[in-house]
């Protein structure tokens, strides 16, 4: 089960809520040096401490991440970057 789950949903075509997705998975995999990899509408990353998914679709994206025990104090202020990131993005 993941430690953090966010769901959004967008407003967008799913070719525009997509491109902005890789965006942000990317972004976000450069500042923590993760490593991200792409099928169709579908992400992994892997960092140090950390791994998940993003899923986009038709009306939502969503991202689930599994933080290590050494991350889990961390939990709130990382699940309110990314649903700040989201709700910026996907609004």
């Amino acid at each position: 089960m993941a430690t953090i789950s966010v769901e959004r949903e967008h407003g967008l075509s799913e070719q525009e809520a997509l491109e902005r997705a890789h965006e942000l998975v990317e972004k976000f995999a450069g500042q923590l040096n993760a490593q991200v990899s792409w099928d169709g509408s579908e992400a992994s990353f892997k960092g140090k401490g950390f791994n998940g998914g993003a899923r986009v679709t038709a009306e939502t994206i969503s991202v689930d991440v599994d933080l290590a025990l050494l991350l889990r104090p961390l939990k709130s202020t990382i699940a309110q970057k990314l649903e700040t990131a989201l709700d910026q993005n996907f609004a």
